[in-house]
């Protein structure tokens, strides 16, 4: 069998860059080393455009807002071709502090935050456990 175009990985990218090479008619491929071993799996499926925010990346901020502002249309297209739920849920990120180095790392990136005008809310540990009841008392 040929293909048009052959995918390198199997990630989400890998395979969403397939499916939209496949719609367009494109005789498709994918191929995957390790299958289930890249980012996503790393992430847990996760976006957080706004506490993976660091100094210097003001670039890379306006594109994960940018995708994480079309993923919720891009969750439902999938959920339609394919009549399976993919899960999609919007929540916020939890950054926990463990002690006053982290505190102090979290307390510089609430204000990064601010000066981009991102929203950004520090909570107690109490408040914390509230939202994330799993979450040890320490």
């Amino acid at each position: 069998m040929t293909s048009d175009v052959l995918v390198v990985g199997g990630g989400i990218v890998g395979l969403v860059t397939a499916w939209r090479a496949a719609q367009q008619g494109a005789a498709t491929a994918v191929v995957d080393p390790e299958p289930g071993g890249g980012a996503a799996f790393v992430a847990a499926g996760m976006l957080a455009a706004v506490t993976e925010h660091h100094h210097g990346e003001q670039d890379l901020l306006a594109l994960n807002l940018e995708s994480a502002r079309r993923w919720p249309a891009f969750a439902e297209e999938l959920t339609e071709a394919s009549g399976t739920d993919v899960g999609y849920r919007e929540t916020g990120t939890l950054a926990v502090a463990l002690d006053a180095d982290d505190r102090a790392e979290l307390r510089e990136l609430a204000l990064l935050h601010r000066l981009h005008g991102l929203s950004s809310e520090w909570l107690t540990g109490r408040e914390c456990r509230r939202l994330e009841p799993m979450l040890a008392p320490g």
